[in-house]
């Protein structure tokens, strides 16, 4: 009789390591409660919200919150794979246009490598938590037409009011060449 329980137990273990493999590989869901919202992750969404706005300033307004949407999905996805969050070396932050949403993970990945590499790691569970929460905010914001910049909108809104003000300077007069990012706070 104890042989038929550990039969079951190793079972429902499988099918529990099977289930959480399977979540991995969905598309990660937005997280619209207050859990990830807390005074020690507050400079992590600051520095996620800063990284899709400069995506945005740099893409010359390309960007659409879709774009944004697509970038945190993959980059949850990669995290929740193993993937390290940031890279060993700063990240190259050029853009091509047609690539929005890969160069919002990018300028993510870059922005959060400045910060980790000083300030620390928040940890793996709540990064994807604050990128999920990140993504339950284009939910409220964005609207369905494919060219939605609504959340993009309010988040330059959110940073001014923050004191953030952001500008692109152009190194060469072709927008597919590298672009650098300069930012204020008032």
């Amino acid at each position: 009789m104890g042989q038929m329980n550990r039969r079951k137990q190793d079972k429902l273990r499988r099918k529990a390591r099977k289930e959480r493999e399977a979540r991995r590989q969905q598309a990660p869901s937005a997280y619209l409660g207050s859990k990830y919202h807390t005074d020690e992750l507050a400079p992590v969404y600051l520095e996620v919200e800063t990284a899709i706005y400069a995506s945005y300033l740099v893409s010359g307004g390309r960007t659409t919150d879709h774009d944004v949407r697509r970038g945190l999905e993959k980059l949850i996805l990669s995290i929740r794979q193993g993937l390290p969050v940031v890279p060993g070396e700063e990240p190259e932050l050029v853009y091509a246009p047609g690539d929005e949403a890969e160069f919002v993970v990018t300028s993510i990945r870059r922005q959060c490598w400045d910060k980790f590499r000083f300030q620390g790691d928040p940890g793996r569970d709540n990064l994807v938590g604050v990128l999920r929460s990140t993504l339950g905010s284009i939910s409220r914001y964005a609207s369905v037409s494919p060219q939605s910049r609504n959340y993009l909108e309010f988040l330059e809104e959110f940073l001014a009011d923050l004191g953030i003000h952001m500008h692109v300077e152009r190194e060469l007069p072709d927008e597919s060449t590298r672009s650098r990012l300069e930012s204020e706070a008032m």
